[in-house]
């Protein structure tokens, strides 16, 4: 029932916990075969990131597409996922 993981408010257990959540579902899942599940799959989870995805700057702070393609432009094959409407989040 809390909002952020210790608490009504983000602590720094929240901060550095968001850039490994944030980057399951774009890059982990399949670039690293841990797919078993997605983040959307487990709604305290994905309440969580969508709560912290929220705080002000942190949307603007965060660049998925430059972490998708860290990741996976490395492979030389160019092939790069998408996110099926256009966002990641």
């Amino acid at each position: 029932s809390r909002r952020f993981l210790t608490g009504d408010n983000p602590t720094e257990a929240d901060v550095r916990l968001f850039p490994t959540v944030v980057r399951h579902d774009p890059v982990y899942y399949s670039r690293f075969k841990l797919n078993k599940a997605m983040v959307l799959d487990y709604p305290c989870l994905n309440r969580w990131l969508q709560d912290m995805w929220n705080i002000d700057g942190v949307k603007e702070g965060t660049n998925i597409d430059h972490c998708v393609r860290g990741y996976f432009g490395r492979t030389g094959n160019n092939l790069i996922p998408m996110p099926s409407n256009g966002r990641w989040y």
